[in-house]
């Protein structure tokens, strides 16, 4: 959660008004949204690029909390999403413009920019900066600068916050607007979107956005049934999330090991469409400090896997499977590991076929055979209904 650093007596909303032909940032509502946001006229010019250039960046929250609070504005994270850990990155102007820091009302250090495009004024807000590059002038409207896509304004930091991130606003003449046209939760949001949207009158010059460059990020994460992936996890990107489409009923068997040794201990987490924790895992597979979920999913829809750590850090593989597994050794998918799953093993021996490689070191060996053999018997007695 990012939590604001703003005074008790405050009312938290965010309010704009005119302060020098500026608005001002009064602050984020964290009060209930009681009913859908109000769709609000964004003039329809499509002049932003995304405010950084490392592709690696995603949106951590839309215009509307995942937890429900209207927050009229994106936050941008160096990081898996809910890490929580996240790192600084360079911030930059998403279009030419007239620009000030610490100029009227702010959540930390932060850096507006005034946008005049086809007759029409929009601004753009860039809060809780580490710092602002030493040529934008400080405090006061009537002292701007002028600046370009794409130049580095300052570096995402937490002050007034409590977590490193960008929280990046557009402003409509006097009023706060989706640049995405989207008015809702981070899920349809890139980059970072498993599937994603735009709304018709969104803002920027590209769909989905772009870098300053014109490179699109959407940072798919898209992972497959019968499929593996590998990944990396340090203490910089503590997390890596994967985005499954399944329907209701389907059973979710997935198993994470670390690779040639790293002193990782792995850890799964499942996400529901909603934000919600559906089932983790840590050392499930019991092959050392391994993991091993299965899940039977409640609805169709698209679930967020979560390849993380307990402990440690480094390379990681990662295989999804569909069926009601029991146990690695599973491999009908039976729910129960028995005679005919060790005569299967025994014709794979020497393959690589990636449903026997059970700790997903590229082949099926003896090693894949006793894990299997120790797991003789094993039922599902313990999975999710």
């Amino acid at each position: 959660m990012l939590k604001r650093k703003v005074a008790p007596a405050l009312v938290l909303a965010l309010a704009l008004f005119m302060l020098g032909g500026m608005p001002v940032l009064l602050s984020h509502s964290v009060g209930r949204v009681s009913a859908e946001p109000t769709r609000r006229q964004t003039g329809g010019v499509r002049f932003l690029t995304l405010p950084f250039t490392d592709p690696r960046i995603v949106v951590q929250q839309g215009w509307i909390y995942s937890w429900g609070n209207e927050h009229k504005g994106i936050d941008y994270v160096l990081g898996g999403r809910d890490a929580g850990r996240w790192q600084s990155f360079d911030v930059v102007a998403a279009a030419d413009g007239e620009a000030c820091g610490n100029c009227t009302s702010r959540q930390g250090n932060a850096v507006w920019i005034k946008h005049s495009v086809n007759g029409q004024t929009y601004y753009t807000y860039y809060g809780h900066l580490a710092s602002i590059e030493p040529g934008i002038p400080i405090g006061s409207q009537q002292n701007t600068v002028r600046v370009r896509r794409g130049q580095k304004i300052g570096v995402a930091g937490d002050t007034g916050s409590d977590s490193i991130h960008l929280h990046f606003q557009v402003s409509y003449g006097h009023t706060p607007v989706d640049p995405y046209d989207l008015w809702t939760t981070r899920e349809p949001y890139a980059p970072g979107c498993a599937s994603c949207q735009m709304g018709a009158a969104y803002l920027w010059t590209t769909s989905p956005p772009s870098l300053p460059s014109g490179e699109v990020t959407t940072q798919s994460c898209t992972l497959n049934f019968e499929q593996t992936t590998q990944g990396t996890i340090t203490d910089a990107a503590p997390e890596v999330r994967y985005c499954v489409s399944a329907s209701a009923g389907d059973w979710l068997a997935a198993r994470m090991f670390a690779v040639d040794g790293a002193p990782l201990d792995t850890y799964l987490k499942l996400y529901g469409s909603d934000g919600t924790l559906l089932a983790a895992d840590d050392d499930g597979a019991q092959v050392d400090t391994n993991s091993f979920l299965v899940y039977r999913l409640p609805a169709d829809g698209t679930y967020e896997l979560a390849a993380t750590r307990f402990a440690g850090q480094g390379a990681y593989r990662l295989r999804l499977e569909k069926g009601s597994k029991s146990a690695l050794g599973d491999l009908n998918r039976d729910c129960v590991v028995n005679s005919a799953d060790l005569q299967l093993m025994s014709g794979l021996l020497g393959s690589a076929d990636p449903s026997a490689d059970l700790n997903l070191d590229g082949r099926v060996d003896e090693a894949d055979g006793r894990i299997q053999f120790l797991r003789l018997g094993r039922g599902c007695m313990k999975l999710a209904p």
